[in-house]
């Protein structure tokens, strides 16, 4: 297993859709944050990709909420 070395935040409707959905094995070890957001440990892999999908100043959370909805209609459109 990788070793996770970087964390993400993500907001818990994220981080619920993102726990329920992914196709690969997420890490334990999210921690809450206050206001409704995690904590999530992340391997060098997986943070490097968030950083070359980032537009502008958009947050760990947006990103991956905004792959995640291309990737839902992307399946439906097929």
């Amino acid at each position: 297993m990788p070793k996770l070395t970087n964390t993400i935040i993500l907001s818990d409707r994220t981080h619920r859709h993102l726990s329920r959905f992914a196709k690969g094995a997420m890490g334990g070890g999210a921690s809450p944050l206050p206001g409704g957001f995690w904590q999530v440990p992340v391997d060098d892999e997986v943070s490097a990709r968030i950083n070359e999908l980032r537009r502008g100043f958009e947050s760990d959370d947006q990103v991956i909420w905004r792959e995640m909805c291309a990737s839902f209609f992307k399946e439906t459109d097929q």
